[in-house]
């Protein structure tokens, strides 16, 4: 027996794709005793163009919703770029200019990280102090006799020392403006601290002339290989006044003369290596062997420590970068470190790790400046 099918299946039928023969409920859906309903699906019919909704394709609006929206950013762009065209043609163009600026100018997390750089910088340039506003970058450096220089700018030790004497004159007893008001003495170099001169003894302990000579050969031949330490003319012609006339010295020499007993100190460690005797290879303990001579020169460079670091010249700085490599092979961590460290203070206040500029100084010894400090800042790194 053939059965009917339904011109429209119910719900439960079409779920499961069986044949449906009509009615309510369907002779299928009474047997499964299963509700048996009919959704309001549409059907194949198509609709009517009249039928349909006035609306816009891939839009939630109507069109004349979207008309209306057309004229207000119409009415907008015309206030913001004038009596121009609003045609095609000119939204176009308009459209790719503004593409092509948005792809130049940065993201706008990269312009705040690029505001938060400007602000940086704008704060690193100024730092307040007793006077108002001074910028970072205005440095100024004075020559001062015996290769020495007043550097005042930056984080340096002067004006460090400047803002607590300011700070002082002003929150003290004294104001600055009374007419009693002490009047502090502004030191470059405190030469009151100084040993007295005594030239006969800075130079007595100095080996003789031939093993100077010696001493500074080795030292130039294997410790300033690689390095910059002191310029050999110069360390020549100074040896040559001490052998010659150390009564011309002067306790402005001292620096000086450290250099020249740190160099031969040096010196002694590779005396070895220039020995014509190379088979003792530096074994000797005798008293006057190369460490011990070594140890003598550098002791006696250590009593004219404090004269040196006084006097803060740029031979003050080359002294105490040589002890430091001195005791270097000895004690790193410790005597060499210190001394390094000290060297570098003392370049600081001479201004030597900045670009020194073009009068004051000559040439040779702007190149010597600059020479020496990058030597010491590599070691001391």
């Amino acid at each position: 027996m053939n059965r009917r099918r339904a011109a429209r299946a119910c719900d439960g039928c079409r779920k499961v794709k069986e044949k449906c023969e009509g009615g309510i409920p369907c002779r299928r859906c009474t047997h499964l005793q299963r509700n048996c309903a009919f959704s309001g699906h549409p059907g194949r019919a198509r609709t009517s163009a009249a039928a349909q909704p006035d609306t816009v394709p891939g839009h939630d609006m109507t069109v004349p919703e979207l008309l209306r929206r057309m004229a207000n950013m119409e009415r907008l762009l015309g206030h913001f770029i004038g009596n121009s065209k609003l045609d095609s043609e000119t939204l176009q163009t308009l459209a790719d200019s503004v593409d092509v600026k948005r792809a130049r100018e940065p993201s706008a997390m990269e312009q705040r990280d690029l505001d938060g750089v400007e602000d940086e910088q704008e704060e690193m340039e100024t730092t307040s102090n007793s006077s108002g506003k001074v910028k970072l970058d205005e440095v100024s450096f004075q020559p001062l006799e015996n290769n020495a220089t007043h550097y005042s700018g930056e984080f340096s030790h002067w004006n460090f020392s400047m803002r607590i004497k300011n700070w002082i004159e002003q929150t003290g007893p004294h104001r600055t403006d009374a007419p009693d008001a002490p009047k502090i003495k502004e030191f470059y170099r405190f030469e009151e601290l100084q040993s007295p001169p005594d030239p006969s003894s800075l130079s007595s302990s100095f080996p003789p002339r031939h093993i100077a000579d010696f001493l500074a050969r080795a030292f130039f031949n294997h410790a300033e290989s690689n390095y910059f330490f002191v310029d050999r003319t110069w360390l020549n012609r100074k040896l040559d006044v001490v052998f010659e006339n150390p009564a011309s010295l002067s306790r402005r020499d001292v620096p000086t003369l450290c250099i020249m007993y740190m160099v031969l100190a040096v010196g002694t460690q590779y005396a070895f290596l220039d020995s014509r005797d190379s088979s003792r290879n530096g074994a000797d303990t005798g008293p006057f062997s190369e460490d011990n001579v070594g140890l003598m020169l550098y002791q006696q460079a250590c009593k004219l420590l404090p004269d040196v670091i006084t006097i803060a010249s740029l031979e003050s700085v080359q002294a105490c970068l040589l002890i430091g490599l001195y005791t270097m092979p000895i004690d790193p961590s410790g005597l060499s470190w210190t001394y390094l460290n000290l060297a570098s203070k003392l370049a600081i206040q001479n201004g030597m790790h900045r670009r020194y500029p073009s009068e004051g100084l000559d040439l040779v010894v702007r190149e010597t400046r600059s020479r020496v400090w990058w030597t010491l800042y590599t070691l001391e790194k």
